[in-house]
């Protein structure tokens, strides 16, 4: 792990490439949570990774975007752990949470 990665807000649900992110609101159907998903993308493999959800693990995000804890990708065969801001963050800081409801 190096100095804190810079990723870049997506320019929308479909802009999926490596070192970007994107938040998406979800709302109540039937027995769902209403709740906020924080998506990234990893800059090594480019898969999703979740940062933060209503639903399993989370991160903190703080106010400036900082991601705490650092940022492991979950997929087999990558190894980036880098501790990460999300750059153009503006939704305020989201507590940890462990998922459960």
């Amino acid at each position: 792990m190096g100095t804190n990665a810079i990723f870049v807000k997506a320019v929308d649900k479909s802009d999926q490439r490596p070192g970007t992110w994107h938040r998406v609101q979800t709302v109540q159907v039937g027995t769902h949570l209403e709740g906020i998903n924080v998506y990234a993308y990893c800059p090594d493999c480019g898969r999703r990774c979740g940062l933060h959800s209503t639903h399993g693990r989370s991160h903190a995000i703080r106010g400036d975007g900082v991601v705490h804890p650092s940022m492991i990708c979950p997929h087999a065969g990558c190894d980036y752990h880098e501790f990460v801001t999300l750059d153009g963050w503006t939704h305020g800081s989201l507590p940890m949470h462990d998922g459960e409801t």
